[in-house]
């Protein structure tokens, strides 16, 4: 039975090398991920249960590799359904050059607001 351990598609078990390094997917996503327009920025995750990627050395938080890979991002005042879709592609088109194809689960956990301006003009 398995003990909760999540590990993504194609990356190594065995320390023989059987697959990609995760951190250099998990780097690869969050440039793609951040290089859609009206992302501005990834999400730690919400509720007190962190969303990263963990590797030897660091973490990158907002991008959960496995099957589902999840995103949680941040973004601007854009229409959610095209940008999600988007950011899904985006994380497709890297994980497919690591020869992976899991789903992949976007997941906009905050949107910046445009605050009005109180400034009417007049001095």
């Amino acid at each position: 039975m398995a003990t909760g351990t999540t590990i993504a598609a194609g990356t190594p078990t065995n320390g023989e090398g059987a697959g990609p390094d995760p951190a250099t997917v998990a780097e690869q996503v969050r440039t793609a991920v951040l290089g859609v327009a009206g992302v501005a920025g990834l999400h730690p995750g919400t509720g007190g249960v962190e969303v990263a990627t963990q590797f030897a050395g660091g973490k990158i938080s907002g991008i959960r590799l496995g099957d589902p890979v999840e995103v949680h991002v941040r973004i601007d005042p854009v229409p959610i359904g095209p940008l999600a879709e988007q950011v899904r592609d985006a994380v497709r088109t890297v994980l497919a050059t690591f020869g992976q194809h899991p789903s992949v689960d976007v997941v906009v956990a905050d949107i910046g607001l445009v605050v009005p301006s109180t400034d009417d003009g007049r001095s």
